[in-house]
């Protein structure tokens, strides 16, 4: 009797054993169908909010259908945009660094001279990275009296700060005098107009001095912003930047065919 007492009692904890794997079980299938489930509108919500934009769907049309070349020989002032990209087939990457706060930028062009460009932000205050994608394109070279212009749009894909800005930018280079030339080997000014949080209206200018180092200034989303920078070899430069009130340090490398 108590044999059989022992056996019963033995199956009956058996069958509650069995019956709480298969609840667990079921409810963890259950989660994942949940979570799948969650990550397939995300996906599809953000394929929608990208590709059926109508910023998005017009920049791309701007890139892939026109086919004006242009052949400059910069992309920003410092921040702001400027009326030359890189130039045809060229490569250009940049950092800058403070305790709180990295800046990064990789470009590339292709044989149009349409400049793409991923910017990084590390903002160690917050723990977090942002990134962003910007697309630049030459519509005019400068010639003469005519300045280089150039269009594209900030942001494109609305993950960084700027956030589908698109703007406008016009740049030339000022003659010089046999006196100027003592001190500057070159004199660019720059202007532009960007929507969005591009804040309107952006100036700057750019210049090369004999010694061989660069001043750039700008005023930009309402700051000013100016850096210094000195050539290392060739392709390199080292850059102190202050940049809304923050001072950076950092390289520029830059690689043309």
């Amino acid at each position: 009797m108590q044999g059989k007492s022992s056996r019963n009692w033995y199956e009956l904890r058996q069958g509650n054993r069995r019956r709480a794997n298969k609840g667990t079980a079921n409810r963890r299938q259950q989660s994942i169908a949940t979570v799948c489930s969650s990550r397939a509108r995300y996906v599809n919500d953000f394929r929608g909010k990208l590709f059926f934009q109508p910023s998005t769907v017009i920049l791309f049309l701007l890139v892939f259908l026109l086919t004006v070349r242009g052949t400059a020989y910069a992309d920003r002032i410092l921040l702001a945009p400027d009326g030359t990209t890189i130039g045809p087939v060229n490569f250009k990457t940049e950092f800058l660094l403070t305790p709180n706060r990295n800046l990064s930028w990789l470009q590339l062009s292709n044989k149009q001279g349409v400049e793409f460009e991923a910017q990084l932000s590390d903002i160690a205050a917050r723990y977090r990275t942002v990134y962003a994608f910007n697309v630049q394109y030459p519509l005019l070279s400068e010639f003469g009296a005519l300045p280089a212009v150039s269009a594209g749009v900030r942001d494109l894909l609305g993950t960084g700060n700027e956030h589908r800005s698109f703007y406008a930018a016009a740049s030339r280079t000022l003659p010089l005098s046999d006196r100027q030339l003592r001190l500057f080997r070159e004199v660019r000014l720059s202007a532009g107009f960007g929507t969005e949080r591009m804040n309107g209206l952006f100036i700057g200018v750019h210049a090369r001095l004999t010694l061989g180092a660069t001043l750039d200034a700008e005023w930009y989303r309402q700051h000013a912003n100016i850096s210094l920078s000195l050539p290392l070899t060739r392709h390199v430069q080292v850059r102190a930047s202050s940049l809304d009130g923050t001072i950076y340090y950092g390289l520029a490398f830059r690689l043309s065919q």
